[in-house]
């Protein structure tokens, strides 16, 4: 998808007619006209969740993710504010504590890249199951294997997300997929019926309060890492007929009816807007840095509007937090040694990781 949209924009320009599963569909590239479009949608909220059916039993039909209009806002206003970081700084350093003495502890070559998947998943756990509950369940898990099979059954959902939507024929992807998600739901609904708390809804904040040089060279370098691999190099809606007419575009491009679809074109917009991000094939970070007097650049890897990931100021917490350990930290940092015979190509499953794992050797 990434590669089309590059091509496509560079064939027919920043706005482009094609059509997507037989609907009529206008893809939107480009910081400037993203950015325009995402002021339409705010505006007017006269755009709707589009996802295959087979996604929306994925993520389930009331996720965040393919719920819109006032259910959407409603969900947005209850996971938002228990997403903010600063509610879990000590189970991020916990999370980073134990995935630093695991690589440690690893005798041999080992793939990073799960090593990440699972601290990705532990600092989601320690969330949801709570920091009591999170040392309960570890104590009668002393390898680790149930951890391993909850992540083994994320990694079989997400493979569901790029197959065809076969889930009612056994033994394919989809099938295995909904199997999967199965498993992941009885566990979260026990952990709910077990620990119900009151949630108290607060206004969305959307500004970190850490300042560090440091923490913020680190947040430069992980958005040029979104911005060369977009984990999802599109956002597609459909546009309803509300009374609104449709979404305008401006006068050179004009104005899309209701009924059509439209794709935010995230990756070619990271990967091909030479305005926005100069010489966008360089590998840059100090894109991000802020300069006095210069508008800050704007980061579409997460989404925009008023359907921008609501997770994104953890997400990218935890990765600061890691890195902070990893690479700058005397105490915990370490050097590893990449094996020599893998292969490095990335592949998107989703999401872009290396082929083999990345295979290293902690020194």
């Amino acid at each position: 998808m990434a590669s089309y949209q590059v091509s496509s924009r560079r064939k027919h320009g920043p706005i482009w007619r094609t059509s997507v599963l037989f609907n009529k569909c206008i893809f939107v590239s480009g910081a400037e006209h993203v950015h325009q479009l995402s002021k339409q949608e705010q505006l007017h909220r006269n755009t709707t969740a589009c996802f295959p059916p087979h996604h929306r039993a994925l993520f389930g039909h009331h996720s965040v993710l393919v719920t819109s209009g006032e259910e959407h806002a409603r969900l947005r206003s209850l996971i938002t504010p228990v997403l903010q970081p600063s509610l879990y700084e000590e189970e991020i350093r916990m999370a980073v504590t134990a995935f630093v003495s695991r690589c440690k502890n690893e005798k041999d070559y080992f793939p990073l890249v799960d090593a990440f998947k699972q601290f990705t998943l532990s600092v989601a756990l320690r969330i949801v199951l709570g920091e009591c509950r999170w040392q309960e369940w570890m104590k009668s898990d002393n390898k680790n294997t149930r951890l391993v099979a909850l992540l083994d059954d994320f990694s079989i959902w997400s493979k569901g997300l790029l197959s065809p939507p076969t889930s009612f024929i056994p033994f394919t992807a989809s099938y295995y997929a909904m199997k999967a998600r199965r498993r992941i739901r009885n566990i979260l609904l026990e952990v709910i019926e077990e620990e119900k708390e009151v949630l108290n809804s607060r206004d969305e904040e959307l500004a970190e309060n850490n300042n560090d040089a440091a923490d913020e060279t680190l947040r430069a370098f992980l958005s040029e890492v979104q911005r060369c691999y977009p984990a999802a190099p599109f956002t597609m809606r459909n546009i309803a007929d509300t009374g609104a007419n449709g979404i305008d575009l401006g006068d050179k491009f004009g104005r899309v009816p209701p009924g059509f679809n439209i794709t935010y074109a995230i990756a070619g917009t990271l990967l091909d807007d030479k305005v926005s991000y100069p010489n966008p094939s360089k590998f840059d970070m100090d894109r991000w840095l802020k300069k006095k007097g210069s508008k800050p650049t704007q980061n579409w890897a997460f989404g925009g509007g008023c359907r921008t990931c609501p997770g994104r100021f953890l997400s990218v917490a935890e990765s600061v937090a890691l890195l902070r350990a990893v690479v700058l930290s005397r105490k915990h940092g370490f050097q590893w040694t990449l094996r020599r015979d893998q292969d490095l190509a990335f592949s998107y499953t989703p999401g872009y990781f290396p082929k083999d794992g990345l295979m290293v050797k902690i020194e």
